[in-house]
C-alpha cells in the first residue's frame, strides 16, 4: 500500500449572504448568470472562488509562499488546498433580479453599433437585460487545507477576513458594485487521518463538532482601495430610475417605476451612478486639458488591436433611496411629445411613479498607481454634483434626480486619514487628503 499524501486536513465551511447584487457570466449570453447542472441554482465556480483569494494573497504574500499554498504550473507543484463551488441554497431569500443596460461604444460613448446578418450596421437593439442574484441570497461554499503550515493558515484567514470586509468580489460587474458577500459563519474542523474517530468524522461530513472562527478578530494586513468616499445626500425633488416592467396594469396604475432590488428596495443602480459620473469626470478632463488615459485608469478600457485593455480603479454600488420600505411620490402624469414635430401625440398620455428620500453613495478608489489623480478627478466631478450641475436618473430636464448634498467623506485608507466636505465643498476637517488628490491630479 502506497504511503497517503497527507494526514492532516483543515475544513473550513463558509456561510455567506449576497450583499448586493451578483452576476457570474454563464456559458450562454453574457447577461445571463452561471446555473448549476444538478440543482438548477445559480452558483459560484470553485475556480471563481479560489482565484481571487489567490490574487488577493499575492498582493500581501510572496509569490514563494502563495505558490507553496495554490500550486505552481511552473514547476508543478500541487495545490494543498480545495475548494468546492459556492452554492446557492433554495430557500424565500434566494431571489432573481433583471436590470435594463445599455450597451456603449467605448470610444464615442454612445449606444455601441450592432451588425446582424445580411442587414447593415445598426445603431438599435443595444438595449438589454442583464441578469443577477439578488442581495441577500444565501450560498456556500468549503475549503480544504492540507498539512497547513501556521504562515499559511493566517495568509488563508486574512484573505476570507478581506472578503467579509468587501476587499474582494466575486463574478462580474465589479465595478458596478456587485459579487460584495458578508460572512455570516465560518466553521473550522481539524482532521488527523492517523485517528480512528477523525476518520469517521470526515466521513461524516457534518457540521457537529467544528468549531465557528471570529473573522473580526483577524488581523488584516492590506487594503486593496486606497480611498473610500462617501457622500451622503438626499433627494431634491424626485427622482426616476425606470426598471423594466412594471407589475400591474390598469388606467390607474403607471407606465414607469423606479427600479427596485431583489429585497423590494427602491434603488439607484451602481451602473447609473457610474455612467452619470463618467460622463462628468470625461468633460472635466477635456476642460482641463488631461489626458484620457487618466479616465482611463478610472473606469477601464477594453482590449484593441492598438492597444491592451485596462481595469478601471473606481468601483460603484447600488444607492437605496429613502428607508427600507422605500418612499414613492404621487402618480405623475405626463404628456408624451413627438420628437419631430414638438406637438402632442395622440392619446399619449403616460404616468410615473417616482421615489424621493435620503441616500448614501459609495465608491472606491483601488489601491494603484495613480489613485490620488483619479480621486482629485473623482472629487471635482462630486463637486458639480453638489453644485446640481447634472443628475442622476430620467427627467433631468423636467427637474428630477438631482441630489442636496449634505457632507463628502474621503477617508484615506492607506494613511488612515479622513477628510470632510459640505454641501457647499467647504472643507470641514482634513484637508491634507483633498490638497494631496488636487495636487496629484494637477501634476498627472
Amino acid at each position: 500500500m502506497s504511503k497517503a499524501i497527507y494526514t492532516l486536513v483543515d475544513k473550513y465551511v463558509v456561510h455567506a449572504v449576497c450583499a448586493g447584487p451578483m452576476h457570474v457570466g454563464g456559458a450562454g449570453k453574457k447577461s445571463e448568470v452561471l446555473i448549476h447542472p444538478v440543482s438548477g441554482l445559480p452558483f459560484v465556480q470553485a475556480t471563481g472562488i479560489c482565484g481571487v483569494l489567490r490574487a488577493y494573497c499575492g498582493q500581501i504574500a510572496s509569490a514563494k509562499e502563495v505558490n507553496s499554498l495554490f500550486g505552481d504550473t511552473s514547476d508543478t507543484a500541487e495545490s494543498r488546498i480545495r475548494f468546492s463551488d459556492g452554492l446557492f441554497i433554495r430557500n424565500e431569500n434566494l431571489r432573481m433580479e433583471l436590470r435594463p443596460r445599455l450597451a456603449l461604444d467605448p470610444k464615442t460613448g454612445t449606444a455601441a453599433a450592432k451588425k446582424d446578418a445580411g442587414l447593415e450596421e445598426s445603431k438599435s437593439g443595444q438595449k438589454f437585460d442583464m441578469q443577477y442574484v439578488g442581495s441577500g441570497s444565501e450560498l456556500q461554499f468549503e475549503i480544504f487545507h492540507y498539512d497547513a503550515t501556521e504562515e499559511e493558515t493566517r495568509l488563508l484567514l486574512g484573505a476570507l477576513a478581506a472578503l467579509d470586509a468587501h476587499e474582494i468580489q466575486f463574478g462580474g460587474q465589479k465595478s458596478n458594485g456587485c459579487g460584495y458577500i458578508k460572512i455570516q459563519k465560518l466553521l473550522h474542523g481539524h482532521y488527523d487521518m492517523t485517528r480512528k474517530e477523525d476518520r469517521a468524522a470526515w466521513i461524516q461530513e457534518s457540521e457537529d463538532g467544528m468549531e465557528p472562527v471570529a473573522l473580526a478578530a483577524v488581523e488584516k494586513t492590506l487594503h486593496s482601495d486606497a480611498y473610500e468616499v462617501e457622500i451622503l445626500a438626499e433627494t431634491e425633488g424626485e427622482l426616476l430610475v425606470k426598471g423594466i416592467a412594471v407589475e400591474k396594469f390598469g388606467k390607474d396604475e403607471p407606465k414607469a417605476t423606479n427600479i427596485k432590488d431583489a429585497s423590494g428596495r427602491y434603488v439607484i443602480p451602481g451602473s447609473s451612478v457610474k455612467g452619470a459620473i463618467r460622463n462628468r469626470m470625461e468633460m472635466i478632463a477635456g476642460y482641463l486639458g488631461i489626458s484620457k488615459e487618466l479616465v482611463f485608469e478610472s473606469f477601464g478600457r477594453a482590449s484593441e488591436s492598438e492597444n491592451e485593455g485596462m481595469r478601471g480603479s473606481l468601483r460603484f454600488r447600488d444607492v437605496a433611496v429613502g428607508d427600507e420600505e422605500g418612499r414613492d411620490c404621487a402618480l405623475r402624469t405626463r404628456i408624451h411629445i413627438d420628437k419631430f414635430t414638438g406637438g402632442v401625440m395622440n392619446g399619449a398620455l403616460f404616468s410615473e411613479l417616482n421615489v424621493f428620500g435620503d441616500l448614501k453613495l459609495c465608491i472606491n478608489v483601488a489601491d494603484r498607481r495613480n489613485a490620488k489623480a483619479v480621486t482629485g478627478l473623482l472629487l471635482l466631478a462630486l463637486r458639480d454634483l453638489a453644485y446640481k450641475m447634472y443628475a442622476l436618473g430620467s427627467g433631468q430636464s423636467v427637474g428630477k434626480g438631482y441630489l442636496n448634498v449634505k457632507e463628502i467623506h474621503v477617508r484615506d485608507l492607506r494613511q488612515e486619514k479622513e477628510c470632510t466636505l459640505n454641501g457647499k465643498f467647504e472643507l470641514s476637517g482634513g484637508r491634507e487628503v483633498a490638497e494631496a488628490c488636487l495636487e496629484a491630479l494637477r501634476n498627472y
